[in-house]
């Protein structure tokens, strides 16, 4: 019997089990709920005001009290706005980033980018354009109960609601902006008019980026938490038979670039092609630092 097999026998120290994620999935789900409740309220302020409006350019009698009335209740709706917004933010961004750092620990794959960025890509300008979708990609992919094996991690397919959520955050970030800074360069009944419309057109755009954005989190949630019970599962199963946790899913499936640093007991869990690889790296690896490459693979059950 050689040492890899009697190092199988051994489980290591546990890896670190992937974080839940349904309470804050949760959590999002009901401040995004309250955010287009929001979002529909600020709606019906906005008609009220382009009602106003529109009698006034067209030489109507519109009372003090009225038009102040107006104001006051788009003035409130654009607070609750606010304060519903930055919940939002907060509870998204902690929803994201355990999210995100949930990744190696579900498919064993690396993050292709570092830690800080699942919260500091969406305040950089320009690059919050693209790299929050590119995270949020990968966030899909590991989620993925039956993936294409054939392709690298970061070339899964992700669903295309994903798509359709990032292209409808840019155009209602794009209109909001657009409506605001015309809403504070207005002079004229006419250019508040011209605000109230566009602050229209932000507000239902708001609503339905609640809605498709609720769709990704209860997704991505979703999947993460079936992902996350299969891999508790096998590696319970694992550890009942003395075998350890075994090797990340991207080795099992023979997705690695580096066999040379595995454990024996990540050996254990590879099928027989990706073990044969490894043997042949291990040789590589002993050539090089002119030490006896192992005559034979053992087979996993060997010294259990």
């Amino acid at each position: 019997m050689n040492e890899i097999g009697k190092t199988a026998a051994a489980p290591e120290a546990p890896r670190e089990s992937p974080a839940p994620l349904r309470t804050l999935g949760r959590w999002v789900v009901a401040l995004l709920v309250l955010m287009a409740l929001v979002d529909a309220l600020a709606v019906v302020a906005d008609l009220d005001q382009i009602d106003v409006y529109g009698r006034l350019l067209e030489g109507e009698d519109v009372s003090f009290d009225e038009a102040v009335s107006s104001d006051d209740f788009r003035a409130v709706t654009g607070l609750l706005q606010v304060v519903a917004n930055l919940a939002v933010i907060v509870m998204w961004l902690v929803w994201f980033r355990r999210a995100y750092l949930n990744i190696p620990r579900l498919t064993g794959a690396p993050l292709r980018f570092a830690k800080g960025w699942a919260i500091g890509a969406w305040f950089v300008p320009i690059l919050n354009f693209f790299r929050p979708k590119q995270m949020a990609n990968d966030i899909w992919r590991a989620g993925e109960a039956a993936p294409d094996t054939a392709v690298p991690f970061n070339e899964w397919r992700v669903s295309p609601l994903l798509h359709w959520w990032w292209g409808v955050w840019l155009v209602t970030g794009f209109v909001a902006n657009g409506a605001t800074r015309l809403l504070f360069r207005a002079e004229t009944v006419a250019d508040q008019n011209d605000a109230a419309k566009l602050l229209l057109w932000s507000d239902l755009m708001g609503i339905v980026l609640d809605i498709v954005a609720i769709a990704v989190v209860v997704q991505i949630t979703g999947r993460y938490e079936r992902r996350r019970s299969a891999v508790a599962a096998r590696q319970s199963g694992r550890a009942e038979a003395g075998l350890g946790e075994g090797p990340p899913d991207h080795v099992m499936r023979g997705d690695y670039e580096d066999l040379s640093s595995l454990s024996a007991d990540d050996v254990a869990g590879m099928d027989r092609v990706t073990r044969k690889a490894w043997a042949n790296d291990q040789k590589r690896a002993g050539r090089r630092e002119g030490n006896d490459p192992p005559e034979r693979l053992s087979d996993p059950g060997e010294g259990i």
